[in-house]
């Protein structure tokens, strides 16, 4: 068992409570013991093995595969609305489910790193029965990288199957730690001739030994320090040094505890390395100390984007500063920044608005007039950024209007746009009055205006709400109502969650509700969950109410409510109910040339609610860029291969990726003849091999025969280079994917046709017929 391995390496446990089942239970939970210390270790990957659970799509209704409590939140009626709405979960699950899954799914390393980290916190901190990693140090350690899986009889234990920690049964004691740099050196550093340097490192010792530190400037000089203290803590060790000739010169620092292995004799010293720059003339490169746009993208067309960076030189007293922006448009601004305090951070402003939509890459450079001349003195930093085409604003959505006459009423609407813009709210009173409120909105979140006006005599008044984003102007006809002693309720609730699955329960919170003359405690209601003109309660008091849908979509809910006269009021609001993520299709792989224009077509993306977004992403010329819509363009000006990811968002919020390869290539590729309804799998394309000959590659799919001709068609004429003919046996005869190669020799620049004419089951017929300039 298990415990007779952690004996072996030191590790004992009392008899009586030594049994897997009185451990979890009493060992574990109680911390009887101080041995199980957490620590990341980075090997080997425990999502297979220590920290396996089931992935979010396989956990069911009812299940025992739930790890809970662990986390932030797990589910329970008392505590649902903890978890986040967006996961969609159905039955039990946990904030580790929800990780594990995250972790599942990301495949950069750091990354992941990040979130496994985090559920490994979470198993320490609930006591449950997954064992901990040992750190060098504490117990034991081992570095075996062990590759012998599968030989069950021979290494008990250690088959790759296994849901164990195989390094659990290689630890062996620790005799002494070796020391460690806690901060080494810097990546490189400059200096200028006879101007002294600081140079220091951090160190410690777990074993709290002597320490030697000895730096090596590589010009034939060292400075040696002896640490005898309590190594145990990080201790600095700083020294100075100036160099006196021009060069880069080699530096290292090594260190030693002067440890002897009984077995393996002296240890040898921990040596790190850096370089050192002496120039004649030390001007540094400037800082960028902060960037960022005052309006996060999107916005739109003809929108004035601010944007700010601040940056610092250690020459500016003497040079100043130059800086540049490139907006990715075909436009620039430069702007001159005279000199200032040597290393105070300047804030400088730049306004900019694009003419057309698209995502653009901002390029902002800081220079110091030492590079002006040569190009090269110079920082920068790149972001991207998206422009859309204006669109009219959503409302507005005006509130009840319930007012006595004489006395001063607050009026409420709200508007939604998709950019960052001025709108004025225009409100029109019966008596030929206007009151603009004027508000900036922000992208797709509710834009609030409130006014106030006097009514003096009771009565039903319109009133118009007019909403105008400078180009676009839209407007709702309401009623105010205004009476003495009459009025009824204003309704209004709130809906929490937004938007679930048919697993959530929804909160229906009545409290923004009131009324002139009655409290809140004397108003009643009902409730339709779904607008469709049949009352689901009767007249109630106002108080929250739970509700939940076995159907999805969008789910209208209406809330009547009475007050002691018996007026009434109805409000409104809605939900989603969305079970189902939505399914991204990038469309299938796809090649193309060098210079080529290429639309992607996600339409094949799917969704019961409709998709609402699409996000294209992939990395050209070092930089992640952008694309919108289900079937952007984009010209390939460089070669590589392109793994492109859409990323699509339902009217729920959810999301999927789907990835999609694109081979941009020198090559030119033959497509299949339009005109011929033969074979549509059959593909033919050329490049040159290593000898510059052309490769010509055919992909057959049930064919007994092919021919390949190709002629120069550079003179006008129509003359035989190469001819190519293959015969397909029994055994071959339908085969997929197959690929014959031949070699044709071709010229650069001239003017060829291809003619592919295969004999199938129907009797030959001519597939290509394409003619192409070869490069």
């Amino acid at each position: 068992a298990w415990q007779g391995w952690a004996r072996s390496a030191g590790i004992g446990f009392v008899a009586s409570i030594e049994s897997e089942v009185t451990m979890i239970n009493t060992a574990w939970y109680k911390a009887d013991y101080d041995i199980w210390v957490w620590h990341w270790m980075w090997g080997p990957e425990p999502l297979g093995g220590a920290l396996s659970v089931w992935l979010t799509s396989e956990l069911v209704v009812g299940g025992d595969n739930c790890q809970m409590p662990m986390g932030p939140w797990w589910y329970d009626k008392t505590n649902y609305t903890l978890a986040p709405s967006e996961w969609g979960l159905i039955g039990p699950y946990s904030a580790y489910d929800q990780n594990y899954t995250l972790a599942m799914e990301t495949l950069n390393n750091a990354d992941r790193k990040v979130t496994v980290d985090k559920l490994q916190q979470w198993i320490y901190d609930s006591h449950t029965e997954n064992p901990p990693y040992y750190d060098l140090g504490l117990y034991g350690y081992t570095d075996a990288r062990f590759d012998n899986w599968g030989d069950v009889s021979g290494h008990s234990g250690l088959n790759v199957a296994s849901d164990l920690l195989w390094i659990w049964f290689n630890v062996k004691p620790v005799v002494n730690s070796a020391p460690v740099f806690v901060h080494g050196l810097e990546d490189s550093y400059l200096t200028q001739v006879s101007d002294s340097i600081t140079i220091w490192v951090n160190v410690s010792d777990a074993d709290g030994d002597e320490l030697d530190v000895v730096f090596d400037f590589g010009d034939g000089s060292t400075a040696e320090y002896t640490l005898t203290g309590d190594t145990t803590m990080p201790t600095g060790v700083i020294t100075d040094h100036a160099y006196g000739m021009l060069g880069v010169y080699p530096l290292s620092v090594s260190l030693t505890d002067n440890f002897v292995d009984p077995v393996y004799g002296p240890r040898d010293p921990l040596v790190i390395t850096s370089a050192v720059e002496v120039v004649d003339e030390l001007n540094m490169v400037p800082l960028i100390r902060t960037f960022g746009i005052d309006d996060p993208p999107p916005a739109n067309v003809g929108y004035d984007t601010i944007w700010t960076i601040g940056a610092s030189d250690a020459e500016s007293d003497e040079y100043g500063l130059r800086i540049t922006w490139d907006w990715d448009d075909g436009t620039y601004d430069v702007y001159d920044i005279a000199p200032f305090p040597a290393n105070e951070i300047v804030l400088w402003d730049a306004i900019h608005a694009w003419d057309q939509p698209g995502t653009y890459l901002v390029e902002v450079s800081v220079w110091d007039n030492y590079g002006l001349e040569s190009g090269m003195h110079n920082v920068s930093i790149m972001t991207s950024y998206w422009i859309q085409i204006n669109q009219p604003p959503d409302g507005p959505y005006i509130s009840n209007i319930l007012a006595t006459p004489g006395v001063p009423e607050t009026c409420y609407a709200a508007a939604y746009d998709t950019g960052y813009e001025l709108l004025k709210f225009t409100w029109e009173w019966d008596d030929g009055t206007y009151t603009i409120d004027e508000v900036y909105s922000i992208p797709y979140q509710p834009t609030y205006s409130s006014v106030v006006h006097t009514w003096w005599d009771e009565g039903a008044y319109p009133v118009t709400v007019y909403v105008d984003d400078g180009e676009f102007n839209v407007s709702v006809i309401t009623t105010a109502f205004v009476s003495i002693s009459m009025n009824p309720p204003n309704v209004w609730f709130d809906v929490y969650p937004g938007v679930g699955t048919t697993a959530t329960y929804f909160a229906l919170d009545p409290s923004y509700t009131w009324d002139i003359e009655d409290p809140y405690s004397a108003l009643v209601g009902r409730w339709d969950f779904e607008a469709d003109g049949v009352w689901d309660t009767q007249y109630e008091s106002l108080e929250v109410k739970y509700v939940q849908y076995d159907t999805i979509g969008f789910k209208d809910i209406l809330l009547e409510v009475v007050d002691t006269s018996g007026l009434t009021s109805v409000g409104n609001n809605t939900l989603i109910v969305d079970d189902q993520a939505p399914i991204a299709d990038a469309g299938p792989d796809a090649s193309i040339a060098v210079g080529d224009i290429y639309t992607f077509d996600g339409t094949g993306s799917s969704d019961d609610l409709g998709i609402s977004y699409y996000r294209w992403t992939f990395v050209y010329d070092g930089y992640t860029r952008y694309m919108f819509g289900s079937t952007p363009s984009f010209v390939f000006d460089i070669e590589g291969v392109y793994a492109v990811t859409l990323t699509v968002w339902d009217r729920a919020g959810r999301t999927d990726t789907d990835t999609m390869v694109l081979t941009v290539s020198d090559a030119i590729v033959v497509t299949k003849n339009p005109g011929s309804s033969k074979d549509s799998a059959m593909s033919w394309a050329y490049t040159p091999d290593e000898s510059g000959a052309w490769i010509a590659w055919i992909e057959n799919h049930g064919l007994r025969s092919l021919t390949i001709e190709i002629y120069d068609t550079s003179g006008g004429q129509q003359t035989l280079v190469a001819e190519m003919k293959i015969r397909f046996s029994a055994y071959d005869a339908y085969p997929t994917g197959i690929v014959w190669t031949s070699a044709v020799l071709m010229d650069a620049g001239k003017s060829y046709q291809i003619v592919v004419s295969p004999q199938g089951d129907e009797g030959s017929y001519a597939i290509l017929n394409q003619e192409f300039v070869a490069y």
